[in-house]
């Protein structure tokens, strides 16, 4: 997993790059890529699958945070996985929200959906993605838990 190495001299988003596979998913990834596009029906004013160019310490990179909100002033950075896991926090506040705050210029905040949690799941745990974006302005690591049935926006619903 690439982490930013400070200092963060550029970011931008840009379109992908040239040379990037498009891989064909086969099995927990397929399923993983499938539970991606619900949240992205079910949500609509999000942006799915954003790329950003990046320069740090280590030089040139690209990343690929899976959903962008801006509501009320502040761009949330959403990655999704099927099952929680806290590496998932980690590489929002290591990459994913220094990255996009950077390109922006904008309050930049960032929270995990996951439909399945496990016994281990240490973050803040909602079921609304209006209380998922309050305890990430609080400094909370959440995740939206999510099954894949409803609708997560007032517009959508």
């Amino acid at each position: 997993m690439r982490l930013i190495v400070p200092p963060l001299r550029h970011a931008a988003r840009c379109v992908k790059p040239a040379g990037i596979p498009t891989p064909r998913p086969r099995g927990v990834k397929s399923q993983g890529l499938r539970y991606e596009r619900a949240i992205a029906k079910a949500w609509p004013p999000i942006t799915h699958g954003p790329w950003f160019e990046f320069t740090d310490y280590l030089g040139h990179a690209y990343c690929q945070p899976d959903f962008l909100l801006t509501y009320g002033g502040v761009t949330y950075v959403m990655e999704a996985k099927r099952t929680w896991t806290p590496e998932a926090h980690v590489k929002l506040a290591g990459l994913y929200v220094p990255v996009v705050k950077a390109a922006l210029h904008r309050h930049t905040l960032g929270f995990q959906i996951a439909k399945f949690l496990t016994p281990k799941c240490s973050a803040f745990v909602t079921t609304d993605p209006y209380q998922a974006q309050f305890m990430a302005g609080q400094g909370i690591d959440v995740v939206l838990h999510w099954s894949g049935m409803a609708a997560l926006s007032r517009e959508a619903a």
